[in-house]
C-alpha cells in the first residue's frame, strides 16, 4: 500500500507541474480543463502532439485517483505502475525543459573540420580511420562547405587524369565542396535554440527534392554567416533516443 500511495502522489504531483505549466503558457484560469489546454497545444507544440493519447489517458487515470469514489476505504483505488509513473516524468521533463539542437550536437573541439590549407589525403586518411562521411570547412569560423567522398568522386570525375596526392590541398576541391554540390545530399543552418523534435523528422522521413538531409549546422541565429557552433547528425538524434 505505501508503494502505490507513493506512485499515486508522485503521478499527482507531475500531473500538476503540467497542468500549471500549461496555465502559464496559456495564461488560462483554473475553469480551462485539462484536456482542453492540451488540445490546444498540440497545434502549437510537437512535444503535446506526440505524446497527446499519453496525456489524454493519464489525464483519465488522475481523475480516476483524484475522484475516488470510496474514500479512504479504496485509497488509491488506482495505482499507477512504476513504468507510467517515469513514462509521466519523461514527458514532463521534454515538455518543460525541451532538448534543443546545441543540447545534442557535437561542439567546439569535438567538431572535426578542415581548411583549404589542409592536405586532402590527410583528411582522408582520418575519415576513413573515423569513419566521417562529411567534414566541414572552415575560414575564420565561418562554413565555406563540406569535404566529402561525393567531393573527391566529383572532381575526379570532372578532372580526367587527376589525381589526389600529397600535394593536393582541401582548396584544390573548392569548386566541389560548395553544399549545393552534393548531389542526392542537402544541409540546413538552425539556430541553437531551435529544438531537436522540430527537426529529427527531417532526418528520419522526408527528402527534400530527392536529396537527404545529412547534416545540420548550428549557428547563433541559423544563418550561414555566423560562426559555426556545432554540427548534429542523424546519429546524434538517434542516439538521444
Amino acid at each position: 500500500m505505501a508503494d502505490a500511495e507513493n506512485n499515486s502522489k508522485e503521478f499527482l504531483s507531475i500531473y500538476n507541474e503540467i497542468d500549471e505549466y500549461m496555465r502559464r503558457r496559456l495564461n488560462a484560469d483554473n475553469r480551462v480543463p485539462f484536456k482542453r489546454m492540451v488540445d490546444i497545444l498540440i497545434k502549437k507544440d510537437k512535444v503535446f502532439d506526440r505524446y497527446k493519447d499519453d496525456l489524454f489517458d493519464f489525464a483519465r487515470l488522475r481523475n480516476a485517483i483524484v475522484h475516488n469514489p470510496y474514500g479512504s476505504k479504496a485509497e488509491p483505488i488506482a495505482e499507477p505502475h512504476d513504468l507510467i509513473v517515469e513514462k509521466f516524468k519523461k514527458i514532463k521533463n521534454e515538455i518543460m525543459n525541451p532538448v534543443r539542437l546545441i543540447d545534442i550536437a557535437v561542439k567546439g573541439n569535438d567538431i572535426y573540420s578542415a581548411t583549404l590549407d589542409d592536405d586532402a589525403l590527410e583528411v582522408m586518411e582520418k575519415m576513413n580511420d573515423n569513419s566521417y562521411t562529411h567534414v566541414p570547412v572552415l575560414e575564420n569560423g565561418l562554413l565555406i562547405g563540406v569535404f566529402s567522398l561525393y567531393s573527391v568522386f566529383a572532381y575526379l570525375t570532372e578532372n580526367e587524369g587527376s589525381q589526389i596526392t600529397n600535394q593536393t590541398k582541401v582548396g584544390d576541391l573548392r569548386d566541389y565542396i560548395s553544399l549545393e554540390k552534393h548531389q542526392g545530399e542537402y544541409f540546413k543552418f538552425e539556430p541553437k535554440n531551435c529544438l531537436v523534435i522540430d527537426v529529427e523528422d527531417l532526418f528520419i522521413k522526408r527528402l527534400e527534392n530527392n536529396r537527404r538531409l545529412v547534416m545540420i549546422f548550428v549557428t547563433e541565429n541559423g544563418n550561414s554567416d555566423n560562426k559555426l557552433l556545432g554540427i548534429v547528425s542523424a546519429w546524434n538524434v538517434a542516439s538521444r533516443k
